[in-house]
């Protein structure tokens, strides 16, 4: 079926227009043979010894409950062990150096983990006489990469603009204020829109990242993702636009 404009792509598209993995890769490995572990990490990489060192030999699994807690029962500390004669990790930029780091796997640079960069993302939120209806539409269909391009690839921090889906949930939660100021924030909902700025990060000796660590019972240290120091961009950001907002209109701006 093709895209039907409902907008709610990021909540799971009903019309399955979407061609996620749940339609297409997915089915298409299980009817090629492939089996599907669900509720199962995996937990690390055997690696192999003496003249097999640096080879994979097994892929020890665990369960896990539901909300992706670890399942504790006995039986479950080993649900399943993987061999096989490829293993791909594919875990992304957290999960996949948390694998590694599980395995004590030999890291070239001496750099697993490290250098780990996330992007702060900025809103600019507006209010327009006519109506807007951010939640219709594909999202993130416009974009402009010229202020990323300006700075050059290894130039400073630079920024993309990105028209966001606008569900009254994600705006809602997003938006500053509590109450009777969010009330009426979110009365005018439909004529509101939303503008935002992807900041790039990582191509400068200026701007080290943060880290991958784990805890000592193998989990993923929940504070070290936080360590890339380019955050403070968020404050700073926000700082000067609401300065800049409040020069402009002569009031003042609140900016989530």
């Amino acid at each position: 079926m093709a895209c039907q404009n409902l907008g709610s792509c990021g909540l799971g598209c009903p019309t399955n227009a979407n061609q996620s993995m749940l339609v297409t890769t997915i089915p298409a490995a299980l009817d090629r043979g492939a089996q599907l572990l669900t509720e199962t990490r995996a937990e690390r990489f055997e690696l192999g010894a003496g003249a097999q060192a640096g080879q994979v030999s097994a892929l020890p699994c665990r369960a896990v409950e539901s909300k992706w807690a670890l399942d504790h029962v006995e039986y479950a500390q080993c649900a399943i062990n993987i061999i096989a004669k490829y293993y791909v990790l594919a875990g992304g930029v957290i999960n996949s150096p948390a694998v590694l780091l599980r395995s004590d796997a030999p890291g070239p640079c001496d750099c697993l983990g490290t250098r780990t960069f996330l992007h702060p993302v900025v809103l600019s939120s507006g209010v327009f006489a006519q109506k807007v209806a951010a939640w219709e539409g594909a999202p993130q269909s416009i974009y402009s990469d010229y202020f990323r391009d300006k700075q050059g690839f290894d130039g400073a921090i630079a920024y993309k603009l990105e028209t966001p889906p606008l569900h009254p949930v994600i705006f809602a939660s997003t938006v500053p204020g509590f109450g009777k100021m969010q009330h009426e924030l979110l009365s005018s909902f439909a004529h509101k829109h939303t503008l935002l700025a992807l900041l790039r990060d990582g191509f400068h000796a200026q701007s080290p990242g943060g880290q991958v660590k784990l805890r000592s019972d193998g989990a993923i240290f929940p504070t070290s993702i936080g360590a890339n120091p380019q955050l403070s961009v968020y404050g700073v950001v926000n700082r000067l636009s609401q300065d800049l907002a409040k020069t402009l209109t002569g009031r003042e701006v609140m900016l989530a």
